[in-house]
């Protein structure tokens, strides 16, 4: 979870609750960003690349950068105190010192003249549609020009503490058909999304050899890997030089819940010629 660097480093996750464990920020000049992890322990909520807004999840799929942020740009943001407000992009370097230090920050004015935030309102998201523009700064100071106006950091600037935003869901995208000779054989799932360790490889039998032992099954994998993640299909014995196919449909659930759409595949089992034939 990432939030503005000014905000308090003892933070929690609201709708579900959960305690969010800090991990780095910085904290002046063009910089106003932190973020956190779930604490170990307790209900492992999932990691989507979705944002709340009244209420309504929203999909973020892109990440915009600085120079996408051209002035008459409409972006919104979704704060606690002010709720959603949106306006326009007025300057995307406005000058700015930061807890001693110059930096810049990307100027909104409202587009009918409303405070665009206040206070409480900081590290909420600005959005435009499916993009991620940035984190809320604040406003300018009460009797200040800039006082109704929105002022946030570019979201790319959280890679400086490595890490980006979560634009993919965790899916499975394919699990194509294998084949091969021998006591087993070698299949893959390859997977998109950030799913949160360990993932559970559910796999139910579609169809099965005659005079095979086919199983349900389910699989555990710990250590967290990128895609595709593999398993091993056994073979049964069956006549040297006969092709055995099965189908099998195949799921993968993260440790906080999420259960992938099932895709069938076939596996394709010969055994190996005896010697002399």
């Amino acid at each position: 979870m990432a939030t503005a660097g000014h905000c308090d480093n003892d933070n929690y996750q609201r709708n579900p609750t959960a305690r969010i464990l800090f991990k780095s920020e910085r904290n002046k000049g063009s910089y106003d960003v932190q973020w956190g992890a779930q604490r170990r322990g307790g209900v492992i909520f999932s990691q989507s690349n979705e944002i709340i807004v009244d209420g309504a999840k929203l999909a973020i799929s892109e990440e915009a950068s600085l120079a996408d942020m051209t002035p008459g740009t409409t972006v919104c943001k979704f704060g606690v105190t002010t709720g959603r407000t949106c306006g326009s992009i007025k300057d995307a370097e406005f000058a700015a010192s930061w807890n001693g230090e110059a930096g810049t920050y990307v100027q909104v004015v409202s587009l009918d003249g409303t405070v665009m935030n206040r206070g409480g309102d900081s590290g909420g998201p600005v959005y435009a549609g499916s993009t991620a523009y940035g984190l809320v700064h604040g406003r300018g100071k009460d009797g200040s020009p800039w006082e109704n106006e929105l002022f946030f950091m570019p979201i790319e600037r959280m890679s400086a503490l490595g890490v980006t935003t979560l634009t993919k869901p965790f899916q499975l995208d394919s699990v194509p058909d294998v084949s091969g000779t021998g006591a087993s054989v070698t299949a893959a799932m390859n997977f998109s999304g950030y799913p949160r360790f360990p993932v559970y490889i559910n796999l139910e039998i579609v169809t099965c050899p005659a005079g095979w032992i086919c199983r349900n099954g389910r699989a555990k994998v710990e250590t967290n890997v990128p895609s595709p993640i593999t398993f091993t299909w056994g073979c049964t014995p069956s006549k040297p030089g006969e092709p055995q196919v099965s189908k099998a449909r195949t799921s993968l659930e993260d440790a906080s819940g999420l259960v992938t759409q099932a895709i069938e595949s076939t596996i394709t089992c010969t055994a190996p010629a005896s010697p002399g034939t």
